[in-house]
């Protein structure tokens, strides 16, 4: 294959390019999806399974990404995919000030193909697309230290949340009826989530920001685990949360 826009050639055999096509994509979620490339060891059958699906709509449904910023490292000798990243675009709103985020993510290299430099590769390829979409600041979420090298340093703790002993949740009286119901959320849930998300969110500091066909998308082809919680005297959903 001769070099043209989109390829770079890293020697040896290797080229790094984006997805392009149907193909790619299926193979690039295979790779994701094998469970042997991953630095955290061989994962379940379960989760290479969701890590698959996850890669597949992402580059396939998701309502803001480019294939092209889905990238792989291929070695033309044998066609294989080698080493992946992607771009992935956030949007958020730190003090209320409007901020476009780019998070570095599926980020692997296959064992005997580690040490040669293509997560480097990658990684320059990831900072010249945040400039020139003119992202405000990039972001990863990844394996402690390993991404100072890249200039990187740690910002905040990701998935904080408040937990609620379920001892301290108090038992309905015996004649007492909850005036509440919960029922799984479908895509046509999709306006009052982020109705729902956007009033809870909206007096902390920072926060991302989520689309109505974002929420559109997490509904339908990532099977988010949202259940409703329904005022059974109006109707009225209002609230809601996840189960996983």
């Amino acid at each position: 294959m001769v070099p043209g826009i989109g390829v770079e050639a890293l020697g040896d055999g290797m080229i790094m390019r984006g997805v392009r096509d149907d193909k790619d994509i299926s193979t690039f979620a295979a790779f994701h999806g094998s469970g042997s490339n991953k630095v955290y060891g061989r994962m379940s059958s379960e989760w290479c399974r969701v890590w698959r699906m996850t890669c597949e709509n992402l580059m396939r449904h998701h309502p803001e990404v480019l294939r092209d910023e889905f990238v792989i490292v291929e070695d033309e000798r044998t066609g294989e995919i080698v080493s992946t990243t992607c771009l992935l675009p956030w949007h958020c709103q730190y003090e209320g000030v409007s901020l476009d985020a780019a998070m570095l993510e599926e980020v692997g290299t296959r064992p005997e193909y580690r040490h040669r430099g293509f997560i480097r590769a990658q990684m320059d390829r990831f900072h010249r697309n945040v400039a020139d979409r003119r992202f405000d600041f990039s972001i990863i979420w990844g394996i402690p230290y390993f991404y100072r090298q890249y200039g990187y340093t740690y910002a905040l703790d990701m998935q904080t949340a408040d937990t609620i002993p379920a001892w301290e949740i108090p038992d309905a009286g015996k004649s007492e009826k909850s005036p509440y119901r919960i029922r799984d959320a479908v895509e046509d849930d999709a306006g009052v989530l982020a109705q729902l998300y956007q009033r809870s969110r909206s007096s902390l500091q920072l926060y991302d920001i989520r689309s109505l066909d974002y929420w559109q998308f997490l509904l339908k082809w990532m099977k988010y685990p949202a259940r409703l919680i329904i005022d059974t005297r109006t109707g009225e959903s209002v609230g809601y949360f996840c189960v996983e």
